[in-house]
């Protein structure tokens, strides 16, 4: 991120004019605000490409871990009889939270069916 474009290019004197990102740089202006949205775009690609794919079954019990996988993560989520099934990708420490809630949940059926997995594959 190059800031005051401002001072060097008079496109970005109108902060509504959208800023180029060449190789992940991108030039804004604090002043303007020229830009800012091709670096918030830019900061997005990047914190999505850190996220861990899952594929969890949790109980219904973990209420607030659900909520806030369906909040903070891309996720499909399958009712089933016993426990919810959650399948997508979420940022590193909360799947290290689910990774955890699956292997109890897993421990308390005693191997009678309900089976998580972590896929550790990071990228996208």
């Amino acid at each position: 991120m190059f800031n005051k474009a401002d001072l060097i290019d008079r496109a970005a004197m109108n902060g509504s004019t959208v800023a180029p990102s060449i190789g992940g740089a991108v030039f804004v202006s604090a002043l303007t605000g020229y830009g800012m949205e091709t670096l918030r775009a830019e900061i997005a690609a990047v914190l999505a490409s850190l996220w861990v794919d899952v594929d969890v079954a949790l109980p219904y019990a973990a209420g607030e871990l659900l909520a806030r996988v369906r909040e903070r993560g891309t996720v499909d989520i399958e009712y089933r009889e016993r426990d919810v099934r959650i399948r997508g990708r979420v940022a590193p420490s909360l799947a290290g939270e689910l990774e955890a809630a699956a292997a109890r949940w897993a421990d308390a059926m005693d191997g009678s069916g309900s089976a998580s997995t972590i896929a550790a594959r990071q990228g996208g």
